[in-house]
C-alpha cells in the first residue's frame, strides 16, 4: 500500500488554507495555545485513548477487603507502562503468580488517564508503580491521589510506592536499567518472610515453597562471582581512524618530552587537549588511545567545546570530527573559530562514509541513500569557502604516509590559528566490502586469484615488545604460545593486510608482506573431497585426522565415517531459553536468526532479543531466545539462573553470562547446559599487556556453574577445514544440535 502522496505522487498545497494562527506561533499567541492544549487538544487525545482502548485495567479485583461503597478491593495493585509492563508479567509468571493482581497498563502515559486511575486507586489497598529509572508515573499518580483525595474523590490516602518499598524493602531502582530478574527479586521480598506470606499477599494462592526455591536460585547466581576482564571496544582491521591515532599518540607523548620539543622544534613541552563527539572516534576513550579523548560532546559539537576554553588556556587543542559530522553542523564550529581567531587543529576524518551508523552516504557522496546520482559537495572546497582569503592552510593527506602525515602535524599543532587538516582515507569495511566483490568476480571468471597478499609475524624475530598492540590496538593481532614463549601473531580471519600494524614508529622486522602469485588454481581442500563416490571409507575417516573433530565425535559415542544420527527430540514443556555469546564479527547475529527463525517455523511463540551495538567494534554481543508453547507472558530478556543453554562463541564473553557480575546471570548449575568454543580472543586490555585471562580457568567456570558442559576449539576445526574460523558459529550449532 503506497501512501497517496509521495516522491513520486506529489501534490500542491494550498496556502490559502493554511493556519498561520496555528502555525506561527510568538507571542502573545503563545499563551492562547498553551490554553487550547489544556482545555482542547489534551482532553481529545484522552478520548482518543479511551476509544481505542489504550489504558486497561487487567485482573479486576477479585475481592477480598471492602472500601467504604462496599465494593470488593484488592490488597494491592500494580501500576505499570511499556517495556516494564512485559518484566512485571514475566516476573508474576515465573513466581506462579500471573493473573492473580490487578494491573493498571497505561497505553499513554501523557496526558494521563485520571478517570481510570481514580477507578483502578477505587479498587486496592496499596499501589506499586513500576518504571524504568526516574519515579515520573509514580511521582505524578502520588500528586493526582493527593488531589483526588482533597477533592473528596477517594475517602482514604492510598500508600503508593516505587522507588521505595514498605518496611524498608529494596524498592525499584533508579538507576541502570529494569528486567523481569530484578523485580522476581523484589516481589519474594514482598510476598515471602522467611517462609510465610506476607499481608500483601492476603486470600492470594500463593506457592511458598515456590517462592522460596526462586529466592535460593537468586541467592545461587548472586553468588556465582567470577573476575572477568573488560572487553573494550576499538575500531575494526584497517580502520583509517587507527593510522590517525597511532600517529597522534606518539605526537602527544613526544610533545610531552622537552628533549624532543627542544631538538626538534626548538618549543618547551606541549600538552595538547583533545576534543571528541559522536562518531567512530569517539572510542579513543578506550585503549589504547585513552589519552586522545580528554571529554565527549554532542554530534558537531567537539569544536563547540574547543571553542569555550579555547580564551582561557594556552595548550594546543585539537578537534577530531568525522565528514558526516563535519556536514551535519560541524562546519559551524570551524567558521566559529576562524571568525574568533582561536587557536584549535581541526582533524576531519573523511572515511567516506557514516560508519557509526550503518554505512549511510555523506554528502560528499555520488549516490544518495536509495542509490539514485546526487551532487557531490567537497569537504575542502568547503572548507577553503569557510576559510576565504585569510592564511589558514587546508591540507588532504592519507594518514596511512606515516612518516609525512606526523611531520606535517606535528608543525601545524605549533602554528598559531586555525588549522585544517582532512585525513583522507575509506573506511575499511566498505573499502573490502567492493574488493570482496572484485575478487569474486574474478574467481568466477579465473577460477583464481593471481595474486594476494597477506601480512605475517615471523615468531623466531618478534620480541613480544608490544608496541605494535600499544601503538595500534588492532584485532587482528593475537597472542600465541610458542615454544619461545608468547609472541605476537596475525589472527588471518580478521586481517584485512592494510599494514598499519607494520608502520608503527620504526619498521618491526619481524612484519613481512607475504605476496602469493599463481599460475593455476590451489590444491582442492580435503573437505571438497567429502561426500564424492569416489572416497573410500579409510580416506574418509583419515581426512579428519588433526582437526579434533574425531576426538568430538568419539567423546559424543560417533564415528567420523559416518553420517551423524539425528538427535532425539527434546520436547519441553511451557518456556525454553538459549542465550548465545560472543564478540562482534563472530556470527552471533546470525545464530539469533537462525534459531528465532526455526523457532517459528517449527511453530513456537518465539521471544529474542539481541544486544549487538557494539559488533563491529569488536564489542561483546548477545542473544537472548526463548521458545513458549503455553500460554504465558515474558519479556524477551531470560531472568538470571534461567538459560536452558548458553552458547559460546566466545568463552570470555560466555563467562560473563554467567557471573554474578553481569547483568544478566543466565546459567545455574541445575538448569544449563553449555557448549563453547574453548578459543581464545584477547581483550584489547590483554593484546596491550595490560589485562590476562587463562582459558582453561574459564572452562573451569563453565563447568562449575553449569549443568552439563562442552568445548571444543571450533575456531582451530574452521580454520583446517576452510581456511577461515568465521564458520565457527554454524559449528557451534551444529554441536549443540
Amino acid at each position: 500500500q503506497y501512501p497517496a502522496i509521495s516522491k513520486i505522487a506529489q501534490t500542491e498545497i494550498d496556502t490559502a488554507s493554511i493556519s498561520t494562527d496555528n502555525r506561527v506561533l510568538l507571542p502573545p499567541d503563545t499563551v492562547r495555545v498553551e490554553v487550547e492544549l489544556l482545555r482542547k487538544r489534551f482532553p481529545a487525545a484522552l478520548e482518543t485513548a479511551k476509544r481505542l482502548g489504550l489504558n486497561k485495567i487487567l485482573n479486576p479485583t477479585t475481592g477480598n477487603t471492602s472500601n467504604s461503597a462496599g465494593q470488593s478491593t484488592q490488597r494491592i495493585g500494580f501500576i505499570t507502562a511499556g517495556f516494564s509492563y512485559c518484566y512485571l508479567e514475566h516476573a508474576l509468571s515465573v513466581l506462579n503468580l500471573s493473573d492473580c493482581f490487578p494491573i493498571l497498563k497505561l497505553g499513554m502515559t501523557h496526558p494521563i488517564d485520571t478517570e481510570i486511575i481514580q477507578e483502578f486507586l477505587l479498587n486496592v489497598d496499596e499501589v506499586f508503580i513500576i518504571e524504568e529509572k526516574r519515579p515520573i508515573l509514580e511521582n505524578e499518580i502520588k500528586a493526582l491521589l493527593t488531589q483526588l483525595f482533597q477533592d473528596g474523590k477517594i475517602d482514604k490516602y492510598i500508600n503508593v510506592w516505587g522507588k521505595k518499598f514498605p518496611n524498608g524493602m529494596p524498592g525499584i531502582p533508579i538507576e541502570a536499567g529494569l528486567d523481569a530478574s530484578i523485580l522476581i527479586q523484589r516481589l519474594i521480598t514482598l510476598f515471602s518472610d522467611n517462609g510465610k506470606p506476607t499481608e500483601f499477599t492476603s486470600n492470594i494462592p500463593i506457592d511458598i515453597d515456590h517462592l522460596e526455591s526462586e529466592k535460593a536460585l537468586q541467592q545461587e547466581v548472586s553468588e556465582m562471582k567470577v573476575d572477568v576482564p573488560k572487553r573494550t571496544p576499538t575500531f575494526c582491521p584497517g580502520c583509517p581512524h587507527r593510522d590517525s591515532s597511532s600517529v597522534l599518540l606518539d605526537i602527544s607523548k613526544q610533545f610531552m618530552d622537552p628533549d624532543y620539543m627542544s631538538k626538534h622544534h626548538d618549543s618547551p613541552p606541549v600538552d595538547l587537549v583533545f576534543h571528541g563527539d559522536i562518531g567512530c572516534y569517539s572510542m579513543l576513550k578506550y585503549e589504547p588511545f585513552p589519552r586522545l579523548m580528554h571529554n565527549l560532546s554532542a554530534m558537531t559539537l567537539g569544536g563547540g567545546t574547543g571553542a569555550g576554553i579555547d580564551p582561557f588556556i594556552v595548550n594546543k587543542q585539537v578537534v577530531f570530527m568525522g565528514d558526516s559530522t563535519f556536514f551535519h553542523g560541524g562546519m559551524s564550529a570551524i567558521s566559529d573559530s576562524i571568525k574568533n581567531g582561536q587557536d584549535i587543529a581541526y582533524i576531519i576524518l573523511d572515511n567516506q562514509t557514516t560508519a557509526m551508523t550503518g554505512h549511510q552516504p555523506t554528502p560528499a557522496d555520488e549516490l544518495d541513500i536509495l542509490g539514485n546520482p546526487t551532487f557531490a559537495q567537497d569537504i575542502e572546497k568547503v572548507a577553503h569557502g569557510l576559510a576565504g582569503d585569510s592564511e589558514i592552510t587546508i591540507v588532504r593527506v592519507n594518514p596511512e604516509d606515516r612518516l609525512n602525515y606526523k611531520k606535517y602535524l606535528e608543525k601545524a599543532f605549533l602554528r598559531t590559528g586555525v588549522k585544517i587538516i582532512i585525513a583522507d582515507k575509506e573506511c575499511a569495511i566498505t573499502l573490502h566490502r567492493r574488493l570482496r566483490r572484485e575478487q569474486h568476480a574474478i574467481k568466477e571468471k579465473k577460477g583464481f586469484l593471481k595474486v594476494e597478499k597477506h601480512i605475517n609475524i615471523t615468531s623466531e624475530v618478534c620480541e613480544f615488545c608490544l608496541e605494535c598492540t600499544k601503538s595500534t590496538g588492532c584485532p587482528a593481532l593475537k597472542i600465541v604460545d610458542t615454544d619461545y614463549g608468547n609472541k605476537i601473531a596475525i589472527d588471518r580471519s580478521n586481517c584485512v593486510t592494510d599494514g598499519a600494524c607494520a608502520r608503527i614508529k620504526w619498521a618491526c622486522p619481524s612484519f613481512e608482506e607475504v605476496v602469493i602469485t599463481r599460475k593455476r588454481p590451489p590444491r582442492s581442500q580435503q573437505l571438497n573431497k567429502i561426500g564424492k563416490p569416489s572416497v573410500t571409507k579409510e580416506e574418509d575417516e583419515n581426512m579428519w585426522e588433526g582437526t579434533g573433530i574425531t576426538e568430538l565425535l568419539a567423546q559424543l559415542g560417533l564415528d567420523a565415517g559416518h553420517p551423524l544420527p539425528p538427535p532425539p527430540p527434546q520436547p519441553f514443556d511451557g518456556i525454553w531459553s538459549a542465550y548465545a555469546a560472543g564478540v562482534g564479527g563472530m556470527g552471533i547475529g546470525t545464530i539469533s536468526k537462525i534459531l528465532v527463525v526455526a523457532g517459528y517455523i517449527q511453530g513456537f511463540d518465539v521471544h529474542f532479543c539481541d544486544r549487538k551495538g557494539l559488533a563491529i567494534r569488536n564489542g561483546g554481543v548477545y542473544t537472548h531466545v526463548t521458545y513458549i508453547n503455553t500460554d504465558v507472558k515474558i519479556s524477551p530478556i531470560i531472568p538470571y539462573g534461567k538459560a536452558d543453554l548458553v552458547l559460546g562463541l566466545d568463552l570470555l564473553e560466555a563467562v560473563r553470562g554467567i557471573t554474578a557480575e553481569s547483568v544478566f546471570r543466565v546459567a545455574s548449575p541445575q538448569r544449563t547446559a553449555a557448549v563453547v568454543n574453548t578459543a581464545k580472543t584477547d581483550t584489547i586490555r590483554a593484546l596491550i599487556g595490560e589485562d590476562a585471562f587463562d582459558t582453561d580457568d574459564l572452562e573451569a567456570t563453565m563447568q562449575e556453574y553449569t549443568k552439563s558442559y562442552l568445548g571444543r576449539n571450533l575456531f582451530d576445526i574452521s580454520e583446517q577445514l576452510f581456511g577461515t574460523k568465521l564458520y565457527a558459529n554454524i559449528m557451534l550449532l551444529g554441536v549443540a544440535f
